[in-house]
């Protein structure tokens, strides 16, 4: 399945949920950086936890396109068959909050 079909269905349903801008904005930002990487939508793990790692990003911005690679394969997962590959790719480390 190509990478940028999946991902126009999947914003299409966002917008017709009437999602708002801010999070469809970012699970388009999210979703750039997959789009690149592999045109074609990884099939396995791997390529999912090598994309999130090579990220010079913040703890939370990398859990955030873990959080988005997730949200995208569960959909496409119940409306298109996809196996769900986001299943064993577990969260990436994330700053210890501390209580206010």
């Amino acid at each position: 399945m190509q990478t940028d079909w999946a991902v126009e269905k999947f914003v299409d349903d966002c917008r017709y949920r009437g999602l708002s801008k801010k999070t469809i904005g970012r699970y388009l930002w999210a979703f750039s950086k997959l789009q690149t990487a592999h045109p074609e939508l990884p099939r396995k793990p791997e390529p999912i936890k090598q994309l999130i790692a090579s990220q010079d990003l913040a703890t939370e911005s990398r859990f955030d396109l873990w959080r988005c690679y997730r949200r995208l394969y569960a959909w496409l997962s119940v409306g298109y068959k996809v196996p769900n590959v986001m299943a064993k790719v577990p969260p990436p480390k994330r700053a210890r909050r501390l209580p206010r």
